[in-house]
């Protein structure tokens, strides 16, 4: 991963629902094998990142003055970040988290600690974990997305096209995508600072 940009504003999200959701600040970006992604970093705790992503679904929908159009203000991130990944054809953009995401038991002293949290198998386990929690949460707000992404669940053949997205999404989200890229990857917050300051 070769990190060239950090803190870019991204602009203005429209939607097919009508909804308009905020631009905001995304935290890096970079390129992987010739390709550029949003990379947005996360810094949870194993016994947080669920009520994190949660929280992160929601939004606060306010009319606009006129109340014709309606506008997502104070949109959450997961929300807007699934809805433009799927836009950009469940491509280019990913979670960045730190170890500390993962689970490692409180007997442990801080030694033992780092070093299960450098096991392959566990990483793998508490990447598909997460990845799990978030498309879950999808599901259960999927009328929220298919209204945003133009599909009318009530109509038969939109039905069907929508099943099929979402099978293309998940199997994006757990790295068998046009990018070959988990949504979800945990990586040490010291090799992020390394690739900073290159």
């Amino acid at each position: 991963m070769q990190i060239h940009d950090i803190e870019k504003f991204e602009d203005i999200l429209k939607v097919a629902s009508g909804a308009i959701f905020a631009g905001r600040r995304a935290d890096i970006v970079a390129t992987i094998n010739g390709k550029e992604f949003i990379v947005e970093v996360k810094n949870h705790f194993a016994s947080t990142y669920k009520t994190r992503l949660n929280n992160a679904m929601g939004t606060s929908p306010q009319k606009s003055t006129d109340g014709i159009k309606a506008v997502a203000k104070d949109t959450q991130q997961l929300y807007t970040d699934l809805l433009r990944y799927i836009k950009n054809g469940n491509s280019g953009r990913f979670y960045l988290y730190t170890p500390d995401v993962i689970s490692v038991g409180e007997n442990l002293d801080d030694v033992a600690k780092v070093k299960l949290r450098q096991d392959p198998e566990l990483i793998k386990q508490t990447e598909d974990e997460i990845i799990e929690h978030m498309q879950m949460l999808f599901t259960k707000n999927e009328a929220r997305f298919a209204k945003d992404l133009g599909f009318k669940l009530k109509d038969k053949a939109s039905r069907e096209a929508w099943e099929g997205k979402k099978v293309l999404l998940y199997e994006a989200m757990e790295g068998d995508g046009p990018d070959g890229v988990k949504f979800v990857q945990i990586y040490p917050f010291e090799n992020i600072i390394k690739e900073v300051i290159k």
